[in-house]
């Protein structure tokens, strides 16, 4: 959904940009071939305009949504794959690998027998509001908004010479195409998720498949970044599950995500860390004894100070370590893009030396 609102803010802007340019263009064209007098290049001007308003702003509409649909604008590109590293759920610490149960959904009446295992659900997430619309509304919502889109150029073509006042002709045309733009994307809001909290498992389920996920089986958390990306749950077997930001109460169970994965992950990781492995959090390795950042290895005694540096929607850990560049940051990492950014707070907090953990105006 994310993706397609940046599409569509992406689409107006570049059929205006695009229109601006015809017009320089044709401007320039203009300027080149007209050689008649005053009165007669002016009709000649309006005669043209008349004739290729409507190519010119279809023509940019088209060129917009195909670049705005290549996804290498800003919003519009989707995420890669994110890989934890080899040493982030070592065998020897935690549970082994079991395949995620994915079945078709059936009636609601009849629940397959693995769900039915895992009891009544302590809490239920349904989708949102213009994920649940029914199919009849999806398709008003988007007929609507090939009217609006259209429309108001039309009613401006065939409108007489003066019919419409001047001052009303731009402000109705690019409302009208704002508006469609914005039913279209309405039209398409993605798929309908719901989320069902239970002791043992998350059950995630859309119009088509249920997916199982027990909380011993969940080796990371995404971090979510609004308009960019979605909290994603990564599985032992390597399948990334979203959590989408349309369903209802979205941070409460985004909290309770994090709460049964991390009372299940963090012992295990505080006793691989106290066991001299590295625990891997993206580039970053921690360990009981040393912190590890793009193949350089710091024991924590040359650590002399660590920071979490919080504002505006960013969330940066800093490290500086003894020697002749010690004012210079030894890590500097971005932890909205971190997997399991939480878990390696609180990591921190069990075996980081208490010097670094003094409570300050800048630090934790």
């Amino acid at each position: 959904m994310k993706r397609v609102g940046f599409g569509v803010l992406w689409t107006f802007v570049l059929t205006l940009v695009f229109l601006i340019l015809c017009c320089v263009v044709a401007g320039f064209v203009s300027a080149f071939t007209l050689k008649g007098s005053p009165a007669e290049n002016s009709s000649a001007i309006d005669e043209a305009s008349a004739k290729w308003a409507l190519p010119m702003f279809f023509g940019s509409l088209v060129a917009a949504v195909g670049l705005s649909a290549c996804g290498v604008l800003p919003g519009t590109r989707r995420r890669p794959a994110i890989v934890t590293g080899p040493d982030v759920l070592a065998d020897s610490y935690f549970p082994p690998a079991r395949p995620t149960i994915v079945l078709p959904i059936g009636v609601p009446e009849d629940p397959p027998p693995q769900l039915a295992a895992l009891g009544p659900p302590r809490s239920v997430y349904p989708p949102g509001m213009l994920a649940s619309m029914s199919g009849f509304t999806r398709l008003a919502t988007f007929v609507m908004g090939l009217v609006l889109l259209i429309g108001p150029a039309a009613v401006v073509s065939a409108a007489a010479p003066g019919q419409i006042p001047p001052s009303l002709v731009g402000p109705l045309v690019i409302g009208g195409f704002l508006a469609g733009l914005i039913c279209l994307a309405l039209a398409f809001p993605g798929t309908a998720y719901t989320y069902r909290v239970h002791r043992e498992a998350l059950v995630v389920s859309d119009r088509k498949t249920l997916r199982i996920i027990p909380w011993d089986q969940i080796q990371a958390l995404i971090p979510y970044v609004p308009l960019l990306k979605d909290f994603t749950v990564v599985t032992r077997d390597g399948q990334e599950v979203p959590i989408k930001g349309s369903v209802r109460d979205y941070h409460e169970l985004i909290y309770k995500v994090f709460v049964h994965v991390r009372d299940r992950l963090l012992p295990l990781m505080i006793k691989q860390a106290h066991a001299g492995r590295m625990v891997e959090f993206g580039p970053l390795g921690v360990s009981g004894d040393a912190l590890r950042y793009k193949g350089q290895t710091v024991p924590w005694e040359e650590v002399t100070r660590l920071m979490i540096v919080t504002g505006s929607g960013l969330r940066h850990l800093t490290v500086h370590r003894r020697g002749v560049l010690g004012f210079w940051p030894f890590i500097q990492l971005n932890l909205n893009t971190l997997p399991n950014d939480m878990l390696l707070r609180e990591l921190l907090q069990h075996i980081a030396p208490p010097r670094l953990l003094e409570p300050t105006e800048t630090r934790w």
